[in-house]
């Protein structure tokens, strides 16, 4: 943020802000020429060539000066210069000074120059009584390391703030800062975006119409629309909250991060990221959204936490989702009580318990694993007590179970399930107008299904199958149910809402 004390200093040490509670009188120094006159109803004391004035601690230098005794101000002309101790300097080619109204005009290329910063503008107005000066034309303030420039400035000692407004640009090695309208409390030490203020960097781009930051504390807080953009990443949030000494960003209210590349946005209503780990917390509400090319998934649980790993110059996503996730898509439901999204590989692992639902399909194991690629669910692996079921009626279900299972997805729709390892199945026979003529039960060390239009079309047994047909009149339906079967209909979300419900 830009040194605003520099600017302070310069105000402040204004000669014109030393008020005395009587008038000193304007004393001179030198002028090659002093002459007497009168203008009309003012008396005119004309000092001509190489003039020096003082007043109450103030020298002034000038080519003249016109002394308006009766109405005790006056007016420098040409190259004047105004020094106050050692460290205040001022340029103008004119300047009127009103001893009665304490106003001072500084005009025609205005310099203001200290140890630290140089002010410069066309016309500055000060009253010393109130301790206040603004100025309506282009100024520049320029310092070690910033400058800001500005149409309009105010400064209020009694408020003890200072205003930049109209086209205000703050330029700084680490950031540019571009504002309508600036306001600085001197004893705060805090700056306020009180107007859309956009801070840009190499790293982000911010966004904000309200907000503020410490220059002691090197806080910051952004509000009303706040975005931080980086990359393809945009955070926004009601209240943005930066620390720089712990390099933490704290958002809450309506908390979104969007990545445009990875197609994802994660919402909440509080997050907590480090910049220096590079991870982020989301509570309250969370959501995880990833966007394929027809469809789209919605993702709650209790928490979620981002983190930023960068390999080979390249920088990739870890999402972790637990407790009570559960996920909705038009596609496919789930839950389970964690999952892990990683970028790097494309893939999404669900772990605790998970299920998966595609239409009349239920799918669990003791871990799942989704594998992405251009964007869509590619492939599908099911890891340990491995279980698949299909709803035909509420009676009967096509079962197939087994230690490992992998899926084939086409078009986001799975269309192909291979079982290995203890491989067995349940699958109701039907003839060409649907009805029941038998069920097959079977065991096999692999089991190929077939799926079409989300249901099963075949199953292939492809290693040693043992099994038996039984004909329909002695089909009993709970002997037709494998060991472990769950049919967990009644928890499966129907609606985006539901996977906000425990």
């Amino acid at each position: 943020m830009f040194k605003a004390k520099h600017i302070l200093i310069v105000l402040l040490s204004f000669p014109f802000f030393n008020v005395y509670p009587q008038v000193k009188q304007l004393r001179i120094i030198h002028a090659n020429t002093l002459e007497g006159s009168e203008s009309g109803a003012y008396k005119v004391r004309k000092l001509i060539g190489n003039v020096a004035l003082e007043h109450e601690g103030m020298l002034l230098f000038c080519d003249s000066a016109y002394h308006y005794e009766s109405e005790n101000f006056f007016d420098a002309y040409g190259r004047v210069r105004i020094r106050q101790g050692d460290s205040l300097f001022i340029k103008a080619g004119y300047l009127r000074y009103d001893l009665s109204t304490k106003n001072a005009v500084i005009e025609k290329g205005v310099r203001l120059s200290d140890n630290n910063m140089v002010l410069t503008t066309s016309r500055i107005i000060y009253n010393m009584s109130t301790k206040s000066g603004y100025y309506n034309q282009y100024a520049e303030i320029v310092d070690d390391s910033s400058k800001l420039t500005s149409n309009a400035g105010r400064y209020d000692e009694a408020k003890k703030i200072m205003v930049f407004k109209n086209n205000v640009v703050l330029l700084n090695p680490d950031f540019t800062l571009n504002t309508d309208s600036l306001l600085y409390k001197i004893n705060l030490h805090t700056a306020f975006f009180i107007a859309p203020t956009v801070i840009v960097s190499e790293e982000s781009k911010i966004y904000c119409e309200d907000g503020w930051y410490n220059t002691k504390s090197k806080q910051a807080e952004f509000r009303k629309n706040a975005t931080i953009t980086s990359g393809s990443r945009i955070i926004s949030g009601d209240r943005i909250h930066y620390n720089s000494k712990s390099n933490e960003i704290q958002v809450s209210g309506k908390v979104m991060f969007n990545d445009t590349a990875e197609k994802t946005i994660i919402s909440g209503n509080y997050s907590i990221r480090n910049e220096n780990t590079k991870t982020t917390l989301i509570t309250d509400s969370a959501l995880f959204i990833h966007y394929f090319e027809n469809d789209t998934l919605f993702l709650h649980s209790d928490t979620i936490q981002l983190s930023t790993i960068r390999k080979n110059d390249k920088d990739y996503n870890l999402a972790v989702m637990w407790k009570h996730v559960k996920g909705y898509s038009t596609s496919y439901q789930l839950k389970c009580d964690s999952l892990i999204y990683n970028s790097e590989d494309s893939t999404i692992s669900f772990y605790g318990a998970p299920v998966v639902w595609q239409d009349k399909s239920q799918i669990s194991a003791q871990e799942i694993k989704f594998f992405l690629k251009n964007g869509e669910v590619d492939k599908m692996q099911l890891t340990s007590n491995s279980f698949m079921i299909e709803s035909i009626d509420s009676l009967r279900f096509n079962q197939v179970k087994g230690k490992n299972m992998t899926g084939i997805f086409d078009n986001n729709q799975l269309s192909e399930v291979f079982t290995q390892g203890n491989a067995e199945s349940v699958y109701f026979l039907r003839d060409d107008q649907e009805k029941f003529i038998g069920r097959n039960n079977i065991a096999s060390s692999f089991i190929h299904i077939v799926l079409n239009n989300k249901k099963i079309e075949k199953i292939n047994f492809m290693t040693s199958p043992e099994g038996y047909v039984e004909p329909p009149k002695s089909m009993d339906n709970q002997d037709a149910l494998l060991n472990g079967f769950k049919w967990l209909e009644k928890e499966r979300p129907l609606e985006i809402k539901d996977i906000f419900r425990q």
